[in-house]
């Protein structure tokens, strides 16, 4: 017999948990920004993201909660233009994929 949780898998220090899907955040509560330099997102990244790796960064946006980074989402090309022109109506060139995506410290809510 099989057992199907529904539960949403976090990792935090290299370590998986699990939360349940009813947990909501406020959106107005966070802002969004470009973040200009890769150090910032590289920083991030490799400290929150389970694989502790970097992409080749194409630009990088910031999620921030009073002032304090709690996210990362890195956008990148991919190794083969084919990945995107396949899919989408699109130049080589020009599209983008999601090459990371980090948000820590959403579990719960903080008040």
């Amino acid at each position: 017999m099989q057992l199907a949780l529904n539960l949403n898998q976090r990792w935090c220090g290299g370590r998986a948990s699990y939360r349940p899907p009813s947990e909501t955040i406020r959106p107005s509560d966070y802002e969004v920004a470009e973040i200009a330099d890769d150090t910032t997102a590289r920083d991030f990244i490799t400290t929150h993201h389970y694989s502790g790796t970097y992409p080749a960064a194409r630009f990088r946006v910031g999620l921030y909660r009073r002032g304090g980074l709690v996210g990362v989402a890195v956008f990148s090309h991919p190794c083969c233009d084919a990945v995107l022109t396949n899919v989408f109506s699109c130049a080589g060139d020009s599209g983008r994929r999601i090459g990371a995506l980090c948000i820590a410290g959403l579990g719960r809510r903080q008040r």
